[in-house]
Formats: structure tokens, sequence, C-alpha cells
């Protein structure tokens, strides 16, 4: 293989210059914002000489006459290599160009690897997926629908699922939560494909077990069903350290198959959401009562009678507002012991919002009294 030597030079530069201004890595970067980083006025550290080598693009110029380079692009065999200079990790809480920089540099080098995205999900979902995929196919077409019931379903599902793999011949397949991922991981063993089957597990399942299923053959059923998709994927991702704690202790999965990755945060776009008018709440902003706000969706194990009758002591002693955004089949209900209680006033159901950011942002505490929790 040709080598190519990249000289580091220990020089700082205050200003960068985007030289291809069009390139998946500057996107939403405009040259102002490549320049003046900190109080220092600092944007990169040290920088490179630029090789002589056409094969070699400096994406961002620097230096004095522009010979120098903050980030290299070079073609490395099939794959390709990045070189970055800028402190978008140091800075990534400081600087808003440092977040959308490193958002893009990810976002670049992964579409190098993954060529084609395919989704397949009910259709009733499709509008809440994210934006960028190449192909849908609706779970519908295939028969598949519901969660665990038992164990003849859970094979039936798993052979349609083989039949959907085999349509869309993936060189990975991802389920996401615990029924998608058995049946991935089934669908994979009765295929017979090569494919990797990553398993995403995205709460405690066992707490789950613990308080909403009864019944020793039941409960053995759902432990199986688990512990096996455990064992027949490559990978298992969990969003927190809990879950994978419980998956090992509870579903025996070997601690090398598991990996921890947190859900992320788009701080950028949060920050941008928080902004958002909520007149619905003008009248909280008028006096100094505490607010108080719950986001759950309105179900059993979200544990919401447990925040009623904590919110009913609270009033009890002084005045306080309470706010509930989600919606789900206990709504009723808990309307229904807000009237008796006296307290509709205080009390509002909001329902389902896209954008609950503002509203976490006029509160003054949030309340959560889920009675589990994965983070995911």
């Amino acid at each position: 293989a040709k080598r190519i030597t990249i000289e580091n030079l220990n020089s700082a530069s205050t200003i960068t210059f985007p030289r291809f201004p069009e390139h998946a890595i500057l996107k939403n970067l405009p040259a102002s914002r490549l320049r003046y980083w900190r109080e220092d006025h600092i944007t990169a550290g040290s920088t490179f000489v630029k090789p002589a080598t056409t094969a070699i693009r400096a994406i961002i110029d620097c230096g004095i006459g522009l010979d120098n380079a903050a980030l290299l692009e070079i073609p490395y065999q099939k794959g390709l290599i990045v070189l970055n200079q800028l402190p978008v990790l140091g800075l990534f809480d400081d600087q808003p160009a440092a977040r959308i920089l490193l958002g893009n540099l990810l976002q670049y080098l992964e579409r190098r690897h993954i060529h084609r995205v395919t989704l397949a999900a009910p259709n009733i979902l499709r509008p809440l997926l994210p934006p960028h995929y190449d192909d849908f196919h609706d779970t519908a077409d295939y028969g598949l629908a519901g969660g665990f019931e038992d164990s003849r379903k859970l094979w039936a599902d798993g052979q349609r699922t083989a039949a959907l793999l085999r349509a869309i011949r993936p060189d990975v397949a991802l389920g996401m939560m615990h029924y998608p991922s058995a049946l991935v991981a089934l669908g994979r063993r009765l295929n017979g494909g090569r494919m990797k089957v990553i398993a995403s597990f995205r709460g405690p399942f066992f707490e789950y077990m613990r308080h909403h299923e009864r019944g020793f053959r039941r409960r053995l059923f759902l432990r199986a069903a688990v512990a096996g998709t455990a064992l027949l994927a490559d990978r298992v991702i969990v969003p927190s350290q809990g879950t994978a704690d419980e998956l090992q202790r509870r579903f025996f999965t070997p601690a090398g198959r598991i990996a921890v990755i947190p859900n992320g945060i788009d701080l950028v776009a949060t920050a941008r959401a928080t902004q958002s008018d909520i007149p619905e709440l003008a009248d909280l902003n008028r006096d100094e009562t505490p607010v108080l706000c719950a986001i759950a969706r309105l179900a059993p194990e979200k544990n919401l009678g447990l925040l009623l009758e904590a919110f009913r002591r609270i009033r009890a002693t002084r005045p306080a507002s309470l706010l509930i955004l989600g919606d789900g089949p206990e709504r009723t209900a808990l309307e229904t012991r807000i009237e008796a209680w006296g307290l509709a006033g205080a009390v509002r159901f909001l329902g389902h919002r896209d954008n609950v950011y503002p509203y976490l942002s006029r509160a003054d505490g949030f309340l959560p009294t889920c009675q589990f929790e994965g983070f995911g």
C-alpha cells in the first residue's frame, strides 16, 4: 500500500475557512461560524500541512496563505479516514458550531459505511419514524402484529419475519424493543442467513414481568423468550447500565454481548424547541404559584395514582399547579379522581404533545413516578 505522511504543526488558528462549503461535514456551518470559538479566539490548537497529493482533500483551510488544514479527508482502501483538529469535544457544551460539526462528522462517516437503510414497522407508525431511510415495509403485509402471547405465536411470527428478511436481505438486522428483537433473532435462525443480528432492549423487562405478568408458566415463557433472544443475537444494545445488569442477572446474558449506548440529546434542537410559545399556560405566567409537570403514557405502569396522591398532599399545605402531558387508557379514571378531590382547577390533563420542551421549561419541577424505567 502507498504510504502517505501527514505533517502535524503545533500552531494554533483563530480563523478557519470552509474549502468545500457544500460538503456534508459542513452542513449548516457557514464560514462565519468557523472562527473565534473561545475566549482566546482559537478554533484549532494545531493544524496539518496540506499534502501535495490531490487524493487528500482539505475540507477546512487555515493558516497564513491557507497552507494548512484543520480537517482532512483521506481515501483509504475501500473506506475513508477523516483527520480533525477542531476541538469539537472540548467545546461541545459551549459552542453550537462544535456540536453541529461533530454531528455532521458522525453522520457522514456512518453513511459512508451504510449504503441502504430499510425500515419495517406498522404503517400507522410511519409518520413517527426518522426521516432518513431508503425503503419501508409495512409489517402488516407479512401478518406481523402484537407481542409476546405464547410460544405458538412466537414461532409463527418468527417464520413470517424470516420471509421479511429474505425479501430485504440485509447485512445487519436490528430489532427495536423486546418482541421485534426476538422476531429478528428467530427469523435469522429460521432463514439461515449470514446477516448480523442486533437486539435492542429499551427497558428492564424483569421489572415489567414482576409488576404486570402473572402465573408461573407465563413468566417462564417470557424469561425463556428474552434470554433466548439475547443468546441468538450477535449483540444486545441497552440504554442504561441498570438494564445491562438486569440482563446479566435475570436473563443470563454474557457481559461481552451487551453494549450500553445511552440515548443522545440534540442540545441545539432542544434549545430551539424550548422557545416555542404555549398560550394555554399564559395564566400560569401571571403569578408565582409553583408548577409541577409529569410526562407519561396514562397507563398503570406509569403509576400516576401515586403522583396524584402526592400532589393532593402538596395542595393541602400550599398552592401549586400540576401539568400532565400524555394520553392513555387511564385518563378517564384519573380525571374522575381529580374531580372527586376537588382539584380539577389545579391539575391540567393536556394530552399528547409533539413538543414537550416548553412545558418542561415552564415547570418548576418534573415528577417521574414510573415503576421502572430503562431510559430507553
